[in-house]
Formats: C-alpha cells, sequence, structure tokens
C-alpha cells in the first residue's frame, strides 16, 4: 500500500511529472545495427540464403528488456537485415542475434536467458538446421550511429562424398539412395547466446536418420595447400552444435531405394570444430578401411578433409 501526500498544489505536482516523462524521453536515442552473414558464395548447400528470421534480445544490468520494441524478431533477406529501436543514452547492452529458417522444428529460443536449445534425431541433410548468431556490448552515446555486426555460425558442419569410382560400382550393383549418420559423442544441445559456450551433451548417440542423398550439387573438396579441387556425389550433410573442437566416432550408413543398408563405413576420430566443414570423402563403399579426413571453413578456412581413396 501505497500513501501519497501532496506538499505542492496538483497543477505544479502534474507540471514535475511532465517535465521530468519529457526527461527521460530526450534520453532515448535511436539505435540502427545492420546485421550479415558471412559471405558464403552462391552454392547451394550452406549458402546460409535459406536463413531469414533474425532474434534480437537485449539485455541491460542482466535484465532482459521484453519491450516488443526492443526484443524482437526481425526479417532477414538476402543474407541481410537492420535492427533499429530505442535506447538510453550512457547506458551499456549486452544484445545477442540469433538467426534461424523461420518455422523450423530444430531449435527452441529462451528469451529470458539468450539460450538456444537444439533437438537432434530427425532426419538429416536439412538446410533448415542451418543458422548464426553473435552477441555484441553497446553503449549508446548522444551521437547516433550505426553498428555492422556479423554472424557466424555455432555449428560444425559433416560432410560425405562418394567419389566418382564408387558411384559407378554402387549403381551397377545397387544404387544408393538414403544416408543415415551418427555420432558416438561430441554434440552439445544447449548454446548461450552472450557468451558462445555450450553446454548440455547430447545423449549418445546423435542420429541424423535416413534423408535422401543431395543431388542438387557435387561436394567440392581443396585440400589445403593444393590448388586442386575435386568433386564427390553428395551423400550427406549435417550441422552439430560442438565446443570449440572435438572428435567423437563418425559412422555412415547408406541405403538403396528399398531402404536396404548398401554399405557402413565407420570411421575414428572425426574432427569436428566450429565453424568449420569436415568432408569425409572417396572411396566409401570398395574401400572403406582406408580413411583420411580434411577439415574447411567456408565457415573458416580450410574444410577437415578425410579422403578415401
Amino acid at each position: 500500500v501505497f500513501r501519497i501526500v501532496f506538499q505542492w498544489p496538483p497543477l505544479l505536482v502534474l507540471a514535475a511529472s511532465c517535465n521530468k516523462e519529457a526527461s527521460i524521453a530526450e534520453k532515448e536515442l535511436p539505435v540502427t545495427m545492420n546485421i550479415t552473414l558471412p559471405e558464403l558464395g552462391t552454392k547451394a548447400i550452406a549458402d546460409g540464403q535459406k536463413v531469414n528470421n533474425v532474434h534480437c534480445i537485449v539485455f541491460r544490468n542482466d535484465r532482459l528488456i521484453s519491450h516488443t520494441d526492443v526484443t524482437k524478431t526481425i526479417t532477414m533477406s538476402a543474407g541481410r537485415a537492420t535492427y533499429t529501436t530505442r535506447l538510453i543514452s550512457g547506458q551499456t547492452y549486452k544484445i545477442a542475434f540469433w538467426a534461424e529458417v523461420a518455422g523450423n522444428t530444430y531449435y527452441t529460443v529462451d528469451y529470458s536467458t539468450a539460450t538456444v536449445t537444439v533437438s537432434y534425431g530427425s532426419a538429416g541433410n536439412d538446410e533448415k538446421r542451418d543458422a548464426f548468431f553473435n552477441a555484441v556490448e553497446y553503449t549508446v552515446t548522444d551521437a547516433t550511429s550505426a553498428l555492422d555486426v556479423t554472424l557466424k555460425r555455432p555449428f560444425a558442419q559433416l560432410n560425405y562424398g562418394l567419389s566418382a569410382a564408387d558411384k559407378a560400382l554402387a549403381d551397377a550393383i545397387s544404387p544408393i539412395a538414403k544416408a543415415e549418420v551418427s555420432l558416438d559423442g561430441g554434440a552439445y544441445t544447449k548454446l548461450n547466446l552472450l557468451s558462445g559456450e555450450v553446454s548440455a551433451p547430447a545423449t549418445v548417440p546423435v542420429v541424423f536418420a535416413s534423408a535422401p542423398v543431395i543431388s542438387s550439387e557435387k561436394l567440392k573438396v581443396q585440400p589445403a595447400g593444393t590448388s586442386t579441387v575435386t568433386e564427390y556425389e553428395y551423400l550427406s550433410m549435417n550441422y552439430i552444435l560442438v565446443n570449440q573442437e572435438v572428435t567423437p566416432n563418425a559412422t555412415l550408413k547408406l541405403y538403396d531405394a528399398s531402404n536396404a543398408i548398401v554399405t557402413t563405413v565407420s570411421t575414428s576420430l572425426v574432427p569436428l570444430k566450429r565453424n568449420y566443414r569436415t568432408n569425409i570423402v572417396g572411396n566409401l563403399i570398395s574401400e572403406p578401411a582406408r580413411i583420411n579426413i580434411v577439415v574447411d571453413p567456408t565457415f573458416n578456412t580450410p574444410d577437415n578433409n578425410t579422403i578415401v581413396q
């Protein structure tokens, strides 16, 4: 219960109140942030162009600003978005950004803690899993300015590619139609958008269930230190939320159109690194025991490449 005692005439109290509100309003300044994805080239796979929603989550003094004009979701187009709001001059804010494909079922965003929860277990080879994040600390000054923020992936991308020789071998015996990938560790299910830290290791194993192989393009691999680019039949592509670097064991199962297993390829100590691609490619059917590995970022550079010859 609050008791208010007026010691001045009501008219003067009203004037004082209005002046105070005007003072607060004068301290609010427009803020603009230009959000972009990294330059990812024109590849259909992992070009980032399907990402079209950006969650903008704002904290001051470690408390979420839940006002819908401040913490909000905006539209991204062609890898770009502009976040505009009004914030109080002289105050420092932490602003987290999470960009994803609208309507995906893989990520749950908790605004109150600025965390994202990742769901595994469904079919692989889905570009709706692509997503980006970043966070900035921003002090509002009296000079209106724009800040550029480039987002990055929190994932490792694991790819499998089949040599032309093994593709011909499979086509002659049992054409490959689907791929399934499982990992025995290394994946996490929670990402703190403000710190970039991961937590809650995934239940082992993480499985990207059987999905049609990628026929829209080839997997192009250029080992570090070389100018040679080799094309492989693109079998599988999946995003895994990792710490900075992990080395789980991975298993690839290839199926024909009737869901019969064509072959199983097991690889030990696969290097997965945040914002890098790991490519396991080569003769996966005829000589599955001979496996090398290559890591490349497009994302960062170079890829992790495992080449089976």
